[in-house]
């Protein structure tokens, strides 16, 4: 009997501890939907002494790959919260201290956030006459953890406090102590000092963060919670290390037109790998930024690099075909004004290059109020707008067509014909003229350079514009600045010859391949057959650019023939392509009507044989803001929900709902994101990936129903 007993005991130790192993290999159970982050409450004392501060902390210890949050979440994300139950009477808790987090950018957005594990510490004060004994600390602590999904956890924590004659260190003092140094430094770097670019437009204003930390550094400036402020800051940034410091660009919003003076928050410096906060406030000077702005403040290296590519790019320009065979012409001209005397060529070729200057300042005053009129604060935003990106598009494909010789860039006119007369006078006015009319001349080839140019120019500030012109213009006018001081030279130019147009149409080339680059992501912008009717679009426009140069300008014809056939050509192209093929005046007036889940809700529109869309979400979710941003808030979502007559519903989980939390389970998802699609007549749902992507959510759309009411 004592054997059978043993051997039973044995056998069920071996199958609990198999068990046991084969959990830990598997991992928890699919049906295990409770968060995943173990919480302790530890005391960093054995005991502390009436009249002190004893510090306890919470240590959040994440899975890997899993996330909680910092004071400020950042975009999305939520902070780990602390409610004390019933604290002893003498003992009085004080708020969290939050060790520097880590900036995560993801999906576009950016959150600050732990990972692996924190110890938020907090201090208790101990009140003078606080008895000695034992005391029991209790509380509830939330947090938001992440990682493709979103689990909102809470747990009840408890400690013992030890309150004694003298303070004695626990057995975690160390561990305090280690995360003690994780904390920012509030006394090093108190202040740092900032500037606004410029002034506020739409409700939006740049400002520039100088943080002391240069070369080799990795500096981030963390802002403190701006809710309940009138303002926000952004929490992406653009960064430019230079030898000394650090320029830091974001933008501030504000409805109400206030603007702060003081921003406090962290500077996260990340140097050799060793990490280091400080506790800060940014000082915001009462002044803006001159146009050209502070030359402390300015990305001088990027600078200098923009002004390099610009002056080089005036130098090409002059071996195009357009502009080459001008320079002999017009340095020959300054000889014969000058009669022989060296001092009034150069004389005569710096007016000249005065008239290019004077034209290329022109048009950087004409990109200004464009980029103010548009509100154009970076080249990026822009390219968000299918519109946008398709007016670029076929800008693009012109440039390259013109480059081919399929048409050429030409300019006329009055203000053309009385740029003609001016330049034909002889002396300095004759010379600057000869200046601005040279630049027009050359529009055919500068054209395609400038494009290019332009978009770079619109995300600097003013100061940046004009002297990227300037010395683009520069760069055009040196070769006749430097002949009309050396004329001799003149031999030593290339002879003009079919290498400079076999030349110009190798430019095209690029050019081609950046057009089908915007074609790839702006088509899918105007839904499934987004790409193949743009392509039929610039097919027409192509056309079109063919019978101009062909017949009109070649043929140098007359007749308004010509013009009337490239109209007909690009308005069948538009009714064929944007009207019959896109509908895109129909797409962009739709917007998706969002009404609010309930399982009633859910069932009436179920029960009218309704398709029906239900999007789970929440505002602390990225994930879920990435997913709506990126697939779902789109132009072809928009049209197929409408042209199957989907009823759209978002359940909000930002604060829990029981209803929700089913809805989660049912469907085996422990946290939220979650998008369920109902054809008519169907029980079960197709339920889409965490991760969306446009034609996930096209495909899952179009394998539902439509409802025919």
């Amino acid at each position: 009997m004592k054997r059978f007993l043993l051997s039973f005991l044995i056998l069920t130790g071996g199958v609990l501890h198999a068990q046991d192993a084969l959990g830990t290999l598997l991992g928890p159970p699919e049906d295990d939907f409770s968060a995943k982050t173990k919480v302790d409450l530890l005391v960093e004392t054995a005991q502390a002494k009436p009249g002190t501060t004893v510090t306890v902390g919470l240590h959040l210890q994440m899975p890997d790959k899993w996330h909680t949050y910092w004071l400020n979440p950042g975009d999305s994300g939520d902070p780990t919260r602390m409610t004390w139950e019933n604290l002893p009477e003498g003992i009085t808790a004080g708020a969290i201290q939050w060790p520097v987090p880590e900036k995560v950018e993801w999906l576009g957005m950016f959150t600050y956030a732990y990972h692996h594990d924190v110890l938020l510490m907090i201090p208790l004060k101990l009140s003078a006459d606080v008895k000695l004994g034992e005391y029991e600390l209790k509380g509830k602590v939330e947090w938001l953890e992440c990682e493709e999904s979103c689990l909102p956890g809470d747990k009840q924590v408890s400690a013992t406090l030890v309150v004694g004659e003298a303070t004695e260190p626990g057995p975690d003092a160390d561990f305090f102590g280690t995360w003690r140094k994780k904390l920012p430094d509030a006394q090093a770097l108190s202040a740092i000092p900032a500037r606004w670019t410029g002034k506020p437009v739409k409700g939006k204003r740049e400002i520039v963060i100088k943080a002391p930390f240069g070369k080799g550094a990795v500096v981030a400036f963390i802002p403190d919670s701006t809710r309940g402020k009138a303002w926000s800051i952004s929490h992406d940034s653009v960064q430019v290390n230079e030898v000394e410091q650090t320029l830091i660009r974001k933008t501030v919003e504000s409805d109400q037109g206030e603007w702060p003076a003081v921003i406090s928050g962290v500077l996260r410096v990340e140097l050799d790998g060793e990490v280091q906060g400080y506790r800060t406030e940014v000082q915001v000077g009462d002044g803006e930024e001159t146009s050209g702005g502070s030359p402390n403040e300015e990305p001088v290296r990027s600078i200098w690099l923009i002004l390099g590519g610009a002056f080089l790019g005036g130098l090409i320009l002059n071996i195009m075909p357009c502009v080459l065979p001008v320079i002999s012409m017009k340095i020959l001209g300054f000889v014969q004004q000058s009669q022989e005397s060296p001092k009034r060529v150069r004389k005569l070729g710096l007016t000249y290059a005065l008239g290019v200057w004077a034209s290329f300042l022109a048009l950087a005053g004409v990109l200004i109020s464009a980029k103010n009129t548009t509100q154009m604060a970076s080249w990026g935003m822009q390219m968000q707008n299918p519109y946008f990106n398709l007016v670029l598009l076929l800008v693009v494909v012109l440039v390259a067509l013109n480059l081919f010789g399929v048409f050429e860039v030409t300019l006329g006119g009055d203000a053309m014909t009385k740029a003609s007369e001016l330049s034909s006078r002889e002396g300095f006015m004759g010379a600057f003229f000869n200046g601005v009319l040279a630049t027009a001349l050359a529009t055919p080839c500068t054209a395609p350079f400038l494009a290019g140019a332009m978009g770079v120019a619109l995300t600097q500030g003013q100061g940046t514009i004009i002297a990227a012109m300037s010395a683009v213009a520069f760069g055009l006018a040196s070769p006749y600045v430097i002949l009309s001081f050396r004329p001799d030279w003149l031999r030593f130019l290339p002879k003009p010859g079919d290498w400079m147009v076999q030349f110009k149409m190798i430019m095209g080339f690029p050019m081609l391949a950046a057009g089908i680059w915007i074609l790839s992501f702006t088509g899918p912008m105007f839904g499934k057959g987004g790409v193949l009717w743009l392509g039929v679009l610039l097919v027409f426009v192509a056309l079109a650019a063919w019978v101009f140069g062909e017949f009109k300008q070649r043929a140098a014809s007359m007749s308004m023939g010509p013009l009337v056939a490239c109209g007909v050509l690009l308005f069948s192209g538009y009714g064929l392509a944007m009207e019959w093929g896109l509908d895109w005046r129909q797409t962009r007036d739709d917007s998706i009507k969002w009404t609010a889940w309930s399982p009633e809700a859910e069932q009436e529109a179920r029960a009218a044989g309704k398709p029906v869309l239900i999007d789970f979400t929440a505002d602390w979710c990225i994930t879920c803001k990435a997913n709506k941003r990126t697939s779902i808030e789109i132009e072809s979502v928009r049209a197929m929900l409408k042209d199957k007559g989907v009823v759209a519903m978002t359940g909000d989980y930002t604060n829990k709902d029981p209803r929700i939390t089913k809805e989660l389970h049912d469907h085996r998802r422990s946290g939220v994101p979650l998008v369920l699609i109902y054809s008519p007549g169907e029980n079960k749902p197709e339920v889409l990936p965490v991760m969306l992507t446009p034609q996930i959510v096209l495909d899952a759309l179009e394998n539902t129903g439509k409802f025919s009411p």
